[in-house]
């Protein structure tokens, strides 16, 4: 037996989504010229090779390089600085991990993501997986790579080399010995960010740097309800035989979807699963002197990633890909007096909606 079925899925939902727009900003050549422009705002995941600006609205779009750009910004977002470095490039992974506490050094050139600004700015350089923290204290003109890595010992044991709190104790308290904020610091935006702002306080409680960790978004959970029709075709052919039957039926199904929208590019990305359980009409019927019944309701879990393309201001469109597992209950193939067992579905599939 062979089971297609192709769900199309009636969504009810309320989103709030950003579209990728030209926003004011700036960007400072390597000669210190400040140039005032519009910036196509991509809310960069890793660290921009290359922004894209017009001088108006309708103007032509042009590019601009990191060996061109010393500084850029976008609006009150997106804020970032060229620098020349060493970075930690050890893998993070299990499988790429090395065996060696000592960072594996690579001099690299790019623009870093500002964090915080102040007496001391906390960067951000992130490549794929790869997410280093980066400091600098006035006059601001290079930058240090704030060192944590995990390591492997005997093959099954992960070490920390947290290096990173040692200099930050040593950057943010200098001349005290009290250890307690960073003996259990976390090797994260969130976490350094709240240290870098409790020794920033001046006496008269004012703050003497700027946050800017709050800019980029954070992760957004969508729950909604989805009701599907689809359309089941059965088709069997007996093995050595002549004898087969096919039939197709509406399945009416009803369930839930979540949906984890990713805090960058401009939240056009998203990870979603959406189990639902579907309902199909009984099939009866005979073909010669045999006859036939089919009940076939499943319990239907497809998750994969979605993307979202704004065509307007109003209109939005978003492509789905992922996998689709169909696992029978109460389902039964009889014919000749004979039972079938329906065994699970599982396939890949991929879509536009509206």
């Amino acid at each position: 037996m062979k089971t297609i079925v192709h769900a199309f899925l009636l969504l009810f939902s309320v989103y709030g989504f950003s579209q990728i727009n030209y926003e004011p900003g700036y960007f400072i050549n390597n000669q210190g010229v400040r140039k005032d422009c519009l910036i196509k705002n991509l809310d960069w995941k890793n660290n921009p090779s290359e922004i894209l600006y017009r001088f108006t609205q309708d103007g032509d779009t042009q590019t601009a390089k990191v060996a061109e750009i010393a500084e850029f910004g976008v609006g009150e977002e997106s804020f970032y600085k060229r620098f020349k470095f060493n970075v930690d490039v050890s893998g993070v992974s299990l499988y790429d991990m090395s065996h060696k506490k000592e960072p594996i050094w690579e001099e690299q050139t790019a623009l870093l993501k500002v964090i915080t600004k102040g007496d001391v700015y906390l960067y951000k350089y992130e490549n794929s997986d790869l997410v280093r923290y980066f400091i600098s204290v006035s006059p601001h003109d290079k930058v240090e790579q704030l060192i944590y890595k995990q390591y492997l010992k005997d093959e099954s044991v992960i070490y920390e080399n947290n290096y990173f709190r040692q200099q930050l104790l040593l950057i943010l308290t200098p001349g005290q010995s009290t250890t307690r904020d960073f003996d259990k610091l976390k090797y994260t935006e969130k976490d350094i960010t709240a240290l870098i702002a409790k020794y920033s306080t001046s006496a008269t409680g004012q703050l003497t740097y700027k946050d800017l960790s709050g800019q980029h978004g954070e992760s957004v959970i969508n729950f909604k309800a989805v009701a599907s029709a689809s359309l089941v075709n059965f088709n069997y052919q007996e093995n050595n035989s002549s004898y087969s039957f096919s039939e197709s039926k509406p399945a009416l199904g009803f369930g839930v979807e979540v949906e984890a929208v990713f805090p960058f590019n401009k939240n056009k990305w998203s990870f979603f699963a959406a189990p639902n359980y579907q309902v199909m009409s009984k099939i009866e019927g005979n073909e010669g002197n045999n006859s036939y019944s089919v009940s076939y309701n499943f319990i239907e879990i497809p998750a994969g990633v979605r993307h979202h393309f704004f065509l307007n201001k109003k209109l939005r469109l978003f492509a789905d890909a992922g996998y689709r597992l169909a696992i029978p209950t109460g389902s039964a193939i009889s014919f000749q007096g004979l039972n079938l067992e329906i065994q699970n579905a599982f396939r890949s599939f991929c879509g536009f909606w509206h």
